[in-house]
């Protein structure tokens, strides 16, 4: 499904799954400025050889989840990538349902919704960050404890170098 040209398109339930794509998207594409509402939809196992396994959001565009939405089991080549926000892409949440489970990467702006922390029902696509529900909005952060190597690598195999754990400070009173 292809979204662009500041369309503004509504999906409300049903399920989307088993497509495969060579572009960006397995699944739903959208273009610049366009505005998306996917609401109790179910997007899983799909492919595509760039970004969104599932959906793929334009930088420009804005997309808003409701419903018990499921954006899961779907893959970039290999590697898990069910919903990519790029660049400035803004997503919204409104009246999500309780079983709604979604994946998520890229550059997300923001994530803004009501005042109900919603962060249970998202999980980051990559094991660099976690899904954080902080200032009545979610954010895509570097884990609050992450492990690299004394040489700056986080994926270094050199087993002479020391590996470091680093807290993230998270109150500005504590910091040393």
């Amino acid at each position: 499904i292809m979204a662009t040209g500041g369309a503004e398109a509504y999906l409300y339930g049903g399920l989307i799954t088993g497509n495969t794509a060579t572009g960006n998207s397995g699944a739903i594409h959208t273009g610049a400025a366009t505005v998306l509402t996917l609401d109790g939809v179910t997007i899983q196992n799909n492919t595509t050889k760039r970004y969104g396994g599932a959906v793929y959001v334009n930088s420009t565009a804005v997309l808003t989840l409701s419903g018990n939405t499921v954006i899961t089991g779907n893959k970039r080549n290999s590697s898990t990538n069910n919903l990519h926000m790029a660049g400035t892409s803004l997503l919204t949440v409104k009246d999500l349902g309780d079983k709604a489970e979604i994946g998520i990467s890229g550059a997300v702006r923001a994530i803004s919704h009501e005042t109900t922390d919603v962060s249970g029902n998202f999980f980051s696509d990559s094991a660099d960050f976690d899904v954080i529900y902080q200032d009545g909005k979610l954010h895509l952060a570097e884990p609050f404890s992450h492990v690299h190597c004394e040489c700056g690598k986080a994926d270094c195999a050199d087993t002479a170098h020391r590996k470091i754990t680093y807290e993230a400070w998270t109150d500005a009173e504590n910091l040393p």
